[in-house]
């Protein structure tokens, strides 16, 4: 008899970004999205600003690397 495969909750991509954007401002930090294409192209899609120093302190990111490092991304869902 076959085991059954776990099916994986999906969340959506604005349900991450604002669980990882509620963790980031505790520490000063913000999760921006690109709105032109000019800045998409030099920092992904998702970066993150330092809101003090008001610089951009990582670039590419993703969503669902982030959210599982954080721990805000449990093991059984996934990002959509």
């Amino acid at each position: 008899m076959k085991k059954p495969t776990a099916q994986k909750v999906k969340i959506t991509e604005r349900a991450a970004f604002q669980r990882i954007n509620r963790t980031l401002h505790k520490q000063g930090e913000n999760l921006r999205t690109a709105r032109t294409q000019r800045a998409e192209a030099a920092m992904g899609r998702h970066y993150i600003v330092d809101t003090k120093r008001k610089a951009v302190i990582a670039d590419h990111v993703d969503l669902e690397k982030l959210g599982r490092k954080l721990g805000l991304i449990e093991p059984w869902e996934e990002v959509a």
